[in-house]
């Protein structure tokens, strides 16, 4: 049990590592016009007013609260099925690869010097990556359980598991929420100052 466990956790690192590497490579194989497009409409974006007004609503709070508890909900309904896992797999790769890509295109447009921008402004998401790995390798490990289970077609209680599974659930709504709000206040309110 504790081998698969950490076969399960060294597998979610090493796609991790290689989506994080794949973004590298994506980021290198775009053109220059699109890349120039892109840098363009992120200036727009970044410089917009009325988009500066709308991240210090509340609504910012809400967009981002939603969107986290909907990615949990869905991953953790993906650890419960028994074919959930190339689900988790394929939807975990593309978030690391997403938010890689964000990484190092904001880098190499706006430049090392302003690394510290970049970070605050990624930060939620790069928070939320952590939690979705996490959330990620206990529904991997309970989804495997539950194949091992059927498989065996032996009677076994899986209460307890089942139990830390929903704490896992909950840890995870909560850390959503906190995540949440500071990407709802805390974060524009220092974009703000920069």
């Amino acid at each position: 049990m504790i081998f698969r466990k950490n076969r399960i956790l060294f597998f979610l690192v090493i796609i991790t590592i290689v989506s994080f590497i794949g973004s590298i490579f994506l980021t290198g194989i775009i053109d220059n016009t699109t890349k120039k497009d892109i840098h363009t409409n992120i200036i727009k974006i970044l410089d917009s007013k009325d988009i500066q007004n709308k991240l210090l609503t509340k609504n910012t709070f809400f967009v981002s609260f939603s969107r986290n508890i909907s990615v949990i909900i869905l991953i953790w309904l993906l650890g419960i099925s028994v074919i959930g896992i190339p689900v988790i797999l394929v939807f975990y790769i593309f978030k690391v690869l997403l938010l890689a890509w964000n990484i190092f295109f904001l880098i190499s447009h706006f430049s090392w010097s302003n690394f510290g921008f970049i970070l605050l402004y990624l930060s939620a998401s790069i928070i939320f990556l952590i939690i979705l790995f996490i959330l990620c390798y206990y529904a991997i490990s309970y989804s495997l359980i539950l194949i091992n289970l059927l498989c065996k077609k032996r009677e076994s209680s899986i209460h307890y598991i089942t139990e830390r599974y929903i704490k896992i659930l909950l840890i995870c709504f909560i850390l959503s929420l906190f995540l949440s709000l500071i990407e709802g206040y805390f974060i524009p309110k220092i974009l703000t100052f920069l």
